[in-house]
């Protein structure tokens, strides 16, 4: 019985604004629940990208371009985030973003 491939993944994080110390304790639990899913679906987490105090708009954060940009390259497959809040809270952008050819 041969294991389940290992699959190359990019964590993204995404941290509002806040005080310091709250950005740094969301990057923390961010990073730590991102490594725990990882750890149990055999996936690898090769390099994690951020924004700090971003915008709303999800097509202007240079972190997350980075990251796709990473998986479009052919480094990694997939994008682990902590909870899909990082990503967008509107259904309309998060729609949009996992239409881009990167991820079909």
């Amino acid at each position: 019985m041969s294991a389940d491939p290992i699959t190359i993944a990019v964590g993204y994080l995404r941290v509002a604004s806040g005080s310091s110390r709250k950005r740094d304790r969301s990057v923390y639990l961010q990073r730590q629940a991102i490594l725990r899913y990882a750890k149990i679906n055999r996936i690898r987490i090769t390099r994690f990208f951020a924004d700090h105090a971003c915008i709303s708009d999800i097509t202007m954060r240079q972190g997350l371009s980075d990251a796709t940009a990473y998986i479009a390259s052919g480094k990694a497959s997939v994008l682990v985030v902590a909870d899909l809040t990082r990503l967008t809270r509107n259904l309309e952008d998060l729609l949009g973003f996992v239409g881009q050819p990167t991820f079909l």
